[in-house]
């Protein structure tokens, strides 16, 4: 299992959590409010992007997830 930090349509209530959500390989929160150090990057192409800085602080979810479902999240996100 392994854990995923999710601050843009992943989360809860927007448009591509049902990904995650999935009836048969569901992932399961672990932690609702939650927070990185970072700042969010307009990527101008419909999703923002995480960088890494001491700088700001970005909220988010964390949910456990399986190998199989961390692939369809990798392909969702084009790594």
């Amino acid at each position: 299992m392994k854990l995923v930090f999710c601050y843009g349509t992943l989360r809860h209530g927007e448009s591509n959590h049902g990904v995650i959500q999935g009836a048969i390989q569901g992932a399961i929160l672990r932690e609702l409010n939650s927070w990185t150090k970072g700042m969010l990057y307009d990527t101008r192409n419909g999703y923002p992007a995480l960088i890494e800085s001491n700088n700001g602080q970005v909220y988010g979810e964390v949910y456990e997830v399986n190998e199989q479902l961390l692939e369809r999240i990798d392909l969702l996100e084009g790594f």
